[in-house]
């Protein structure tokens, strides 16, 4: 369910984009934001969660101190859209980069660190700050629904996590209290889950990761080297929780059905079969990477990135897998500048997306993977030149949304594209209210 919050079998419910649920945001500001980027379905919620809708989206979250998020931007994904209108250009496409949407008027602005698209109009995001936010008119205002529950003693400031599934399902972990609330109607209500008690120290982050409706997991990490992680795990819609590993395998979280599951410490992935229990080492054709992403739904496939250093320079990889991960196929190969960690977004089983997170470079496939060529980004267009990729959250070939960092002030930018990446329009975001 999330990512960008995605976790899944073959069979298991998942997102509209084929991802499980997870989004991401920082236990602070930081400098370089996170991404979800897991997509699963997830249903609707009461006083719990219940049975998902085949095809709902979600995402996942991670929450890291600056320090560790310093070393590297998450990931984010987003797939298939819901054939809602796509929110028209201001002006018809001369340049690469187009006009603002603009803002409500009267309405202040609001910074957004992640988003996670349900469709093409609907979505929800987080703020550098960790509020949770919702906009239902295609990014252009989005309204505050942070669980009030979680910021009652002190409302100006919020320390939680969220995942999403779809436009309705959405769960916040509170990283004061570590209590799980849901809501299943926009984040207009929230109802109190269950809470998580951490034996290790939680300063190397936090992650938050729903598969489906019922099946989530929450990892806690020690140490800003991720020396050493603690995984909960529940099955039903996260009323109650149950450690489920405690050991050095730490990092990156995200799980592509109950039993299967992935983990990255940076450069090693590790793969679990039984929900998180234990762990192996993931091996690669060509040898082992400097840097690998988590592997992402991709149809009935996986997909994911990593970078090798090699005699003529670093070289960004693409690897494709069965759903079970068990041996990989390299399919894409391309000499890079520089080491980089990417941003990746799935849209359907044919069209996905990959940037270089410095922003020199990106590439797009329309037929599973077999080909790729360049789409636009930061490096490539000179009204974005300064700018690094930190998310892709595309809903459908044509519609998708970047999240964008300035280099040196780290501020953040949205942009959106309605041709599959050819060109950007930035976005200004407005808050319809304040909580």
């Amino acid at each position: 369910m999330s990512t960008s919050k995605a976790s899944s079998a073959a069979n298991a419910p998942e997102n509209a984009h084929g991802r499980p649920f997870k989004a991401s945001i920082g236990l602070k500001p930081r400098p370089a934001g996170g991404c979800h980027t897991r997509d699963a379905a997830s249903p609707a919620r009461a006083a719990h969660l219940c049975a998902l809708p085949a095809r709902a989206r979600g995402r996942h979250a991670l929450a890291r101190p600056a320090a560790a998020l310093a070393l590297g931007l998450s990931l984010g994904l987003s797939l298939a859209g819901c054939g809602a209108p796509v929110p028209p250009p201001s002006e018809s496409r001369v340049a690469p980069v187009r006009s603002s949407t603009g803002t409500g008027v009267g309405l202040a602005q609001v910074a957004l660190a992640s988003i996670d698209m349900a469709d093409t109009v609907i979505g929800w995001a987080q703020s550098p700050a960790g509020r949770v936010l919702r906009t239902t008119d295609g990014t252009r205002t989005w309204t505050d629904v942070t669980p009030r529950a979680a910021t009652a003693a002190a409302p100006s400031s919020v320390n939680g996590l969220a995942a999403f599934a779809g436009g309705s399902t959405a769960w916040y972990l509170d990283l004061t209290t570590y209590r799980v609330y849901g809501a299943s109607d926009g984040g207009a209500a929230w109802a109190p889950l269950g809470a998580v008690q951490p034996r290790i120290p939680t300063d190397g982050g936090i992650v938050l990761d729903f598969a489906d409706s019922r099946h989530g997991w929450i990892e806690v990490m020690s140490g800003v080297h991720h020396n050493r992680g603690e995984i909960f795990a529940t099955s039903d819609d996260g009323r109650t929780w149950q450690a489920v590993y405690e050991g050095d395998v730490a990092g990156d979280l995200r799980f592509t059905d109950p039993d299967h599951g992935w983990l990255s410490t940076g450069a090693v992935l590790n793969r679990t079969e039984d929900g998180g229990r234990t762990w192996n080492p993931v091996a690669l054709p060509g040898g082992a990477p400097s840097w690998v992403s988590l592997p992402t739904p991709f149809g009935t496939k996986l997909l994911l990135a990593a970078m090798r250093e090699g005699a003529g320079g670093p070289r960004l990889l693409l690897f494709r897998s069965d759903r079970t991960g068990a041996s990989w196929e390299e399919i894409f190969a391309q000499t890079v500048r520089e080491t980089s960690t990417v941003a990746l977004s799935v849209a359907d089983e044919r069209h996905a997306w990959v940037a270089l997170a410095d922003g020199s470079a990106g590439w797009r496939t329309e037929d599973g993977g077999s080909h790729w060529k360049r789409f636009s980004t930061p490096g490539t267009v000179a009204e974005m030149q300064g700018f690094q990729v930190v998310q892709l959250d595309f809903v459908s070939p044509d519609v998708g949304w970047m999240v964008a960092q300035e280099r040196k002030s780290f501020a953040k930018a949205l942009f959106f594209t309605d041709d599959g990446g050819a060109s950007w329009m930035r976005v200004t975001p407005a808050s319809r209210d304040s909580r």
